[in-house]
């Protein structure tokens, strides 16, 4: 696990390589098992459906997350799942990485945090835009413990994560914003939200590849016209399945 986690850090990039664009914050999940319990950890991304999954074993439990960032419903979907009843207990940490940021509980399903994005690489460190986080925890069976700005979830069969996020860019109310889809995700089963992601996703991807086809034909036209192969454009569908991926 800890090479997998290695190798995902590789993917965050430098910060003077993306300027003004500030990671909004972390999403934390922290297990009662420790990392040298795990077997069999795998993790994978279906570019078909858009899913990112991580899969281990602790003991005789195997244990299953799916994460996905839905089109339909703009929240941010995490399923939790274990073979063995009960055995789900972990916390759900929110934080703004490196940007100031106040996070408290509201209830004992749900976090809010409010965040600055301040630029200070182009500008004096003060210019940037305000945002907020809402995320919201259901279960099957266990309870669930609000301390501070976490959520403990304690014995659950199942969980689903939702959480959504906005900022003020445009004028924008991200508080009324992100109360307003997490509501309307919550009273979505996850099965349904789960479809509606890859049913939105198929869409996307089947309007880009006869985008992409037409300018296929065009090039092979052009192409044979002056004498060099057409291949290139297999390599752009890709590439654009991956980017909606």
């Amino acid at each position: 696990m800890a090479a997998a986690n290695q190798l995902a850090h590789q993917l965050e990039g430098r910060r003077l390589n993306y300027g003004t664009n500030l990671p909004f914050g972390n999403l934390r999940l922290v297990f009662n098992h420790q990392e040298l319990d795990e077997r069999g950890y795998r993790r994978e991304l279906d570019l078909d459906e858009g899913v990112a999954r991580v899969q281990y074993q602790v003991g005789s439990g195997e244990y299953q997350r799916e994460m996905f960032i839905s089109a339909p419903d703009q929240v941010l979907v995490i399923r939790l799942t274990c073979s063995q009843p009960g055995a789900l207990t972990f916390r759900v940490i929110l934080d703004g990485d490196e940007q100031p940021f106040s996070v408290h509980s509201a209830g004992d399903d749900t976090l809010l945090m409010d965040t600055r994005a301040l630029e200070t690489i182009h500008s004096s460190g003060q210019v940037g835009v305000a945002g907020h986080a809402r995320l919201h925890v259901q279960i099957e069976e266990g309870w669930i413990d609000a301390t501070g700005s976490q959520l403990a979830i304690n014995q659950a069969n199942a969980v689903t994560i939702l959480a959504a996020m906005g900022t003020s860019f445009g004028g924008n109310d991200p508080v009324t914003l992100c109360q307003e889809k997490l509501l309307a995700a919550s009273q979505v089963p996850y099965q349904e939200l789960r479809d509606r992601h890859v049913a939105e996703l198929g869409t996307r991807l089947k309007r880009r590849f006869r985008l992409i086809f037409r300018g296929f034909k065009h090039n092979m036209h052009r192409d044979r016209r002056d004498g060099f192969p057409a291949v290139y454009s297999f390599f752009l569908l890709l590439d654009d399945k991956f980017i909606y991926a």
